[in-house]
Parts: structure tokens; C-alpha cells; sequence
């Protein structure tokens, strides 16, 4: 079982497997540079926008942060915020929350809209 990676890897090296050893891995070593130098330059020039899977998550996130109230800022970073009596840690500087959501969705949870709310941040830098 191969896949489309590995074939146009194979596809792109087929001059190269007649050298030796040596000169076959300087081979591999310059054509990832130049693909990496490539990708990295595409890449230099996409703005960052989310799909509109991720775009209605962020507006539910948003509509569910309207019940939440920061209620204790522990240091400019971490903020505490209740929810239905339930107490949620939320720091910013490390982009982390008690309910995991933003570590793992990696956009803002409800808990985060609200601290981000109320320091007056755009959620932009925070996915």
C-alpha cells in the first residue's frame, strides 16, 4: 500500500536512484529544501480564514458566552469565569481552559469569549 505522498516522492527521485548513496540522499536533501522553500512561500502569502464549519462554532461559542461572567481575575493572563455555578480557569497567555474545549478545538471556547470580551481582545490571534 503506497500513498500519493510516497509516489510523488519515487515519481520525483527516478533520475536520482542511479547515483550513489551519497549523492542519492544530497539529492532527496536539496528537492526538500527547494518543496519546503516553495510550500513556505505559498504559504507567506494565504490569510488565515476559517471554513464556515469553524465559523458557526465560533458563533455559537460567542451566543453561549453571553450567560458566563468573569467573576475573578487572578493575574493579567488568568481570568476565572462561572457558568451555570461551575468555575472555569481561563489563561490567555497560554491559550488553555478547565473544560479542554480551546486546547482541543483550538479556537475560543465560550469560557475564553468572555475573558476576551471583557479585556476588549479580538479573537482573531487566539486561533
Amino acid at each position: 500500500m503506497t500513498s500519493n505522498i510516497a509516489e510523488s516522492i519515487n515519481s520525483a527521485l527516478v533520475q536520482a536512484r542511479e547515483l550513489p548513496i551519497f549523492d542519492f540522499l544530497e539529492e532527496v536533501r536539496m528537492m526538500f529544501g527547494r518543496w519546503n522553500c516553495t510550500n513556505r512561500q505559498n504559504g507567506s502569502y494565504t490569510f488565515r480564514t476559517l471554513g464556515k464549519k469553524f465559523n458557526e462554532m465560533l458563533s455559537i461559542n460567542e451566543h453561549k458566552s453571553a450567560r458566563m461572567m468573569v467573576c475573578l481575575r487572578v493575574s493579567v493572563y488568568v481570568n476565572t469565569v462561572i457558568n451555570e455555578g461551575q468555575r472555569f480557569i481561563v489563561c490567555i497567555e497560554k491559550i488553555t481552559c478547565s473544560c479542554k474545549e480551546f486546547q482541543m478545538e483550538e479556537i475560543p471556547c465560550p469560557h475564553a469569549w468572555v475573558v476576551l470580551k471583557k479585556k476588549n481582545l479580538t479573537t482573531d490571534n487566539y486561533y
